[in-house]
């Protein structure tokens, strides 16, 4: 199917994140719009938004050799900012244990988490929670286990300031989650608004690499954007630093200006 398509698979060590299911442990570098798919042998888990009145996310199992679908779940959905709205996206992430985790429903309004248990034919979800703050563009990676995960998101509004880029950290598979992180932070600036827009986000143990280029909005009457300044950058989970690709090192939350 062509859903497979997507999927990456790369030699699996130790120390790393299982991204995609158990059969393999897959993994990728993600595109800013999110994981949508999972893998676990035969099974494929696919989130989507449906086309009702809130752009609610959906899960689906399908069995690929059969290609058929075994359950369609409804985890649920709202207006973002009183209209329907195609950012609401699902991300999600299957843990060896069977558990299915989903970060949704958000444009700059809270991000959304379920956990489903997948053991069973009737999978069983968690209540929604919010998990996050004027949230967009969620990602999430979790540990073999499921007993950790760390989701990263934008963070911010038009009218806040700053806007950032960051992450959330939970040790005890998505009861409780820590503080938002900001690994970038920018501010408007004499008349121009940069937002970071995170096009790939890949963690290697505690090692998080990061591309990311800015959409500028020029207020002087017009209004005009444009993508500016590709950077890369790596940050150790829980550190105060970030690292450029030339080896410099600057505080964290960093800045446009200092990339």
């Amino acid at each position: 199917p062509a859903v497979l398509a997507l999927l990456l698979p790369v030699a699996a060590s130790a120390d790393d994140w299982l991204l995609l299911g158990n059969d393999g442990h897959w993994r990728f570098a993600t595109h800013r719009y999110g994981r949508m798919v999972a893998v676990d042998g035969d099974r494929a888990y696919v989130g989507y938004m449906s086309n009702d009145a809130v752009t609610g996310s959906r899960v689906v199992a399908i069995d690929v050799p059969q290609e058929r679908v075994i359950v369609n779940c409804d985890i649920g959905g709202r207006l973002a900012h009183g209209k329907r709205d195609d950012h609401n996206y699902p991300t999600i992430a299957l843990t060896e244990n069977g558990v299915l985790h989903a970060f949704f429903g958000c444009h700059c309004t809270p991000l959304l988490y379920r956990r489903g248990d997948f053991r069973s034919s009737d999978p069983v979800w968690s209540a929604t929670t919010e998990v996050g703050q004027l949230a967009t563009y969620p990602r999430v990676f979790a540990d073999r286990n499921g007993r950790r995960l760390v989701v990263f998101f934008r963070q911010g509004h038009r009218s806040a300031d700053p806007v950032s880029f960051g992450y959330i950290e939970s040790n005890d598979m998505g009861q409780t989650w820590s503080a938002f992180r900001p690994a970038i932070s920018e501010k408007l600036h004499n008349g121009i608004n940069a937002w970071p827009y995170v096009g790939g986000v890949y963690l290697d143990g505690e090692m998080v690499h990061i591309a990311v280029s800015w959409w500028v909005y020029h207020s002087d009457g017009t209004t005009r954007k444009e993508y500016d300044d590709p950077c890369y950058f790596q940050h150790r989970l829980g550190s105060n630093t970030v690292q450029e690709a030339d080896g410099d090192i600057c505080p964290a939350p960093v800045t446009r200006a200092q990339l």
